[in-house]
């Protein structure tokens, strides 16, 4: 009797085990490419923004360029020298040094110095010095916009847009009269009006189609035009 009980449980127990749940296959560990993917966008999102900033340079880089064909044209121009200077002449003053008062071209030569040095205050006063002391002096549309630019990188607006302007109005055959069509576009799309700053360019474009100014528009400002 206990043979057979002891033979019925080691049945039991070889069937119990047959009969168990098989093991859990393995599963292979994959990796997953959200990762990657998130990589590869984040890297995207840094070439876009790298791609604006080289954008950005370059444009800045084309007015700096501009500015400098400007500068050096103006020398060049200054190598001779400024004429009608009799509109005011000039005068012995009774100082003990005895010093004379500036000819037209040292005081436009002395402005122009404080612009190109980046002292523009000095710049703005000496440029109208020279406009107030030789009205009729040639180079009374150079100093007009230079004077404009002074202003402008003082972030006078206001009295910018007078010396642009009175380049325009007084002086529209004056090589300087283009640039300075742009530079008051430059200034209305700045304050906002884009109106005025498009009337401005198709001006320029009607009057100078083949100025050099025309061809030298800002990126920038197209693009601020173009929104």
């Amino acid at each position: 009797m206990r043979c057979t009980i002891l033979i019925l449980t080691c049945l039991s127990v070889t069937l119990l085990s047959g009969c168990a749940a098989p093991p859990a296959p393995s599963r292979s560990v994959v990796p997953s490419s959200r990762p990657l993917e998130q990589k590869v966008m984040a890297q995207q999102r840094q070439l876009v923004d790298l791609d604006a900033t080289v954008q950005q340079l370059a444009t800045a880089l084309a007015t700096t360029q501009n500015e400098l064909t400007s500068l050096r044209r103006e020398v060049s121009l200054l190598k001779t020298p400024l004429q009608n200077e009799q509109s005011v002449p000039a005068v012995t003053t009774t100082s003990d040094t005895g010093s004379r008062q500036p000819s037209a071209t040292d005081t436009y030569l002395q402005a122009f110095s404080a612009y190109t040095a980046a002292d523009y205050s000095a710049a703005t006063s000496g440029f109208n010095t020279f406009i107030q002391r030789y009205p009729r002096n040639p180079y009374i549309p150079n100093a007009y916009f230079w004077n404009g630019e002074a202003l402008l990188a003082q972030n006078n607006l206001e009295q910018a847009v007078e010396a642009f302007s009175a380049v325009v109005k007084e002086y529209p055959e004056a090589h300087k009269a283009p640039d300075a069509l742009v530079k008051l576009a430059q200034i209305y799309a700045q304050l906002g009006q884009t109106s005025q700053a498009q009337q401005l360019l198709h001006q320029l474009e009607l009057k100078y189609p083949k100025s050099s100014a025309r061809k030298r528009i800002p990126q920038t400002l197209l693009d601020t035009l173009a929104q």
